[in-house]
């Protein structure tokens, strides 16, 4: 019975083996679909300012990894625009404000049927007009003191409106001093000639700054000169880049750094004296800089803090203030400038008693002999240097020794 179906059985094996052996079918790919940047939001660009966007696809062949298969296409696209067509990179600097709005157009090259091939999208870039400059201002606002017969210089800056920069002062009350001018490129330079100090205030300098737009600003800066021998004698302060406005300068820089100290402490003769320097903005590291101050008051840097101080000891044999000049400079050559007070005192309770600086005085007060243990004394430190609190002092000290006194009567009897 067997031989009877041995041809129907040899049909059915072969039938099962053939839908058993693997069909290499067509590979299918899916949709290609243009997805990045998202089409529904508006893209933004500002003129005179390059601009870039990167366009990318979902979908598309067996391999979507693949994206060397695509092939892409701008059409109505600004003429200051460009697209590469393998990477689908659109670039260009704007040179007009307006609305744009052109299609982008994506192919997939890979082989094979069956599924959607390329895809077309509609962008709309909106440019925005160049950034109005911000307004023309001299951003030097201190001057290095000037000492007579000793070189000088100074670097004026600038900011805003449209660099480079044409410099031009003039000197007023009293008459300019002589030995000193400016160059176009906002440089004070020379030498002031014996005679041209400062006794009741110091020369007022106008500036006019012209920037490459026509634009012009007529302001004023003050200037001190003192005597021949006081200080430590002037020096070149801030260089370069006036004319550019990014360079330095006394009183502040376009990147926006300012001496944060706004006052000193006071300083006694003999005694160390130590203010720390804070600086805002700027690029570390910096190097500050000082003249009019005291002998033995200078900057420096102390590793351990890791911070600049105003460090040193001064002597003097009477009370005197000094008008000092610090400077700091950043690692891009902008520099800023601070003139503060600092007040030398002849002696610790010189300062109490004429400044009020809360510095502590001490008085000591004995107690009465035969009080319990002998002799003893009490020291106290008053913040304050009035006589009112003194006079509470004793009588807090007497009353101490009087209720001393009774306690040790009470226990003897």
């Amino acid at each position: 019975m067997l031989s009877r179906y041995r041809g129907a059985l040899a049909i059915a094996l072969l039938l099962a083996l053939a839908a058993a052996t693997p069909v290499h079918a067509q590979p299918v790919g899916e949709k290609l679909v243009i997805d990045t940047p998202d089409p529904q939001f508006e893209l933004s660009a500002t003129v005179g300012i390059a601009w870039l966007e990167q366009f990318d696809v979902r979908g598309g062949g067996p391999d979507p990894a693949r994206r060397d298969d695509l092939s892409w296409e701008a059409k109505d696209i600004p003429p200051w625009l460009s697209l590469s067509p393998r990477f689908g990179v659109l670039t260009g600097t704007p040179t007009q404000a307006g609305r744009f709005t052109f299609k982008i157009a994506a192919e997939d090259l890979s082989p094979g049927t069956g599924w959607i091939k390329s895809d077309e999208t509609e962008y709309t870039l909106v440019v925005n007009g160049a950034s109005a400059p911000q307004p023309l201002t001299l951003s030097t606002t201190v001057l290095e003191d000037a000492i007579e017969l000793e070189p000088y210089c100074f670097q004026l800056v600038a900011s805003g409106g449209t660099p480079p920069y044409d410099f031009s002062l003039s000197y007023f009350d009293p008459p300019e001093p002589t030995g000193l001018s400016i160059g176009a490129d906002g440089r004070i330079s020379g030498t002031p000639a014996a005679g041209t100090m400062t006794f009741f205030g110091p020369y007022v300098i106008t500036v006019q700054i012209m920037d490459n737009s026509g634009a012009g600003l007529v302001t004023s800066i003050d200037l001190w000169i003192e005597p021949a021998g006081s200080g430590s004698g002037s020096h070149c302060a801030g260089g370069g880049g006036g004319s550019g406005g990014g360079g330095s300068g006394g009183g502040g820089s376009p990147t926006g750094i300012s001496i944060a100290t706004a006052s000193l402490l006071p300083a006694y003769s003999g005694e160390l004296y130590s203010q720390p320097l804070e600086v805002l903005g700027g690029t570390a590291p910096f190097d500050w800089s000082v003249s009019g101050a005291p002998g033995g008051i200078n900057v420096r840097y102390d590793p351990f803090a890791s911070a600049w101080l105003l460090k040193g000891t001064a002597n003097t044999s009477r009370d005197r203030n000094y008008d000092i000049t610090l400077t700091v400079t950043d690692a891009e050559g902008s520099s800023a400038s601070a003139r503060l007070t600092l007040e030398l005192f002849a002696s610790e309770s010189a300062a109490i008693g004429s400044s009020g600086s809360g510095s502590e005085s001490g008085w000591t007060g004995g107690l009465v002999d035969g009080a319990p243990g002998g002799g003893c004394s009490i020291t106290m430190n008053s913040p304050l240097s009035n006589r009112r609190l003194q006079w509470i002092g004793i009588m807090f000290i007497a009353f101490v020794a009087m209720m001393t006194a009774r306690i040790h009567k009470k226990e003897t009897t």
